[in-house]
Parts: structure tokens; C-alpha cells; sequence
């Protein structure tokens, strides 16, 4: 019996130890990302105390020499939504590369590729992978509830020039193929208006969207998109912020 016992207990210890080193082993690429994120934080966000989070400077001139491909840098305050945003030579590119443009599971967040340099586009579709840890878009699901609309309205797009401001516009799923994607348009054009107007209308939060006095009728749209399941699935999770006054 304690024969049985002894070989019950070294059959057990092996169980969990591979079992320890295969959720390890998952874990790692989520682990070194985080570290590799926070350190690239660190490097090239200058915060003075005294300002408020949204004055903050980037320094765009390292991010360059990091990655060429940087453009731009996405900000949601009080979320972990704070990465650089990158512009690939196709839009499958940084679904699998890190910002450093190494290969990742996680990927990065990137804009279409045809999406100008400076992003002075009227609407912007910017994307990243959902996760099951609030990396990447993971936490873009969050803005199906309306606490948590109410308390993270305020998006913030930093380019090498400026500053941009928004608000909180919409929630909704729709197909991949879904005409909300077309981001190709002129400004102040009949076109950016109708976006502005269907993405207001589908918005699936009840009585939250951004308020008229702030919203620019003929101002940017910002698209953040992300897979609606963490499986494949074509199926997305969009939420749309306008540029605020």
C-alpha cells in the first residue's frame, strides 16, 4: 500500500509540475510584454508633477529610433489603454510584431496602413488584439457597461505636433466588413457627417454618448476596434470617441 502511495504522490508531483511549467510557458509572452511596455514608459513619457496626465510630452524623437513605424501614442486615463500606435506597410503586419517589430502574441496597437503619417485623417480606425488581462484592447469590453463609460470618457491621441482631445461616442459589435470601417474621406465632407450620425445612433449604452456641446459635427473620429471574443471571429468590439473643442 505505501508502495502505491509513494508512486501516487511522484505521479501527482510530476502532474503539477508540468502543469506549472506549461502555464508558465503561457504566461511568459504577457509577462515580458508588460515589462517591455512599462520600460518603454519609463523612457519616453515626460510627466512634470504639477500637470495634469494630459500634458504630458512623448518623446517621439526615441520612439523613432525604436521603431520607425511609431506615429503616434494612444492614452485612455485610468485604463492600462496607454501604448504607442503604429502605422505598418500592411494592416496585418503589427498583428503579430511588438512595437519594436519583433514577433509577439500580443502584438501591437496599429492603424491602417494607407492611414496618413500625421494623422490629420477625419476618422481613424486604430486596433489591437482582445485579451483576457487588460493588455492591448483588452479592456475595450469594459465600455459595455455604463459606470465605467461615465468614469473613462476622455481619450487623448499624441502626435510628434499636437495634442488631441476626445470624448466618448459609442459602443457597439458589428460584422468586420461593416461599413464603419470606410476612414477614407474628406473633411467636412457629407460623408464624416453621416459616420458621425451611425455610430451615434448604434450606440448600445443607454443614455451615454458624448454630449452636443463638445462634440464637433465636422471634427475627427477616433475607431478603437478589437476582436469581440478572444477566439477568431468575425466579429468586432468598436468604440468611438469625437474630437472635442
Amino acid at each position: 500500500m505505501k508502495k502505491i502511495f509513494r508512486i501516487c504522490a511522484f505521479v501527482c508531483a510530476i502532474m503539477a509540475a508540468a502543469f506549472f511549467a506549461a502555464a508558465y510557458k503561457e504566461n511568459r509572452p504577457y509577462e515580458e510584454a508588460e515589462k517591455a511596455d512599462l520600460k518603454l514608459k519609463d523612457l519616453v513619457i515626460c510627466e512634470e508633477q504639477e500637470k495634469a496626465c494630459p500634458e504630458r510630452s512623448i518623446d517621439f524623437e526615441m520612439l523613432q529610433e525604436i521603431n520607425p513605424d511609431i506615429a503616434a501614442w494612444l492614452y485612455i486615463p485610468g485604463t492600462n489603454i496607454d501604448y504607442p500606435v503604429l502605422i505598418g506597410e500592411d494592416n496585418e503586419e503589427y498583428l503579430t510584431k511588438s512595437f519594436e517589430g519583433k514577433n509577439s502574441r500580443l502584438g501591437s496597437v496599429f492603424a491602417f496602413a494607407d492611414t496618413e503619417k500625421d494623422f490629420t485623417d477625419a476618422h481613424i480606425c486604430i486596433f489591437a488584439h482582445n485579451m483576457k488581462k487588460p493588455q492591448m484592447f483588452g479592456e475595450l469590453k469594459n465600455y459595455k457597461s455604463k459606470d465605467f463609460v461615465e468614469a473613462h470618457k476622455e481619450l487623448y491621441l499624441y502626435t510628434p505636433e499636437r495634442i488631441e482631445k476626445y470624448r466618448f461616442l459609442s459602443v457597439f459589435e458589428c460584422d468586420k466588413r461593416d461599413r464603419v470601417f470606410e476612414h477614407k474621406m474628406e473633411w467636412n465632407s457629407k460623408e464624416q457627417q453621416v459616420l458621425g450620425e451611425n455610430v451615434s445612433q448604434r450606440n448600445m449604452v443607454k443614455g451615454q454618448g458624448i454630449e452636443e456641446k463638445y462634440f464637433k459635427r465636422t471634427g475627427k473620429i477616433l475607431t478603437l476596434s478589437t476582436c469581440s471574443e478572444y477566439d477568431r471571429t468575425n466579429m468586432r468590439l468598436t468604440v468611438h470617441f469625437g474630437e472635442v473643442e
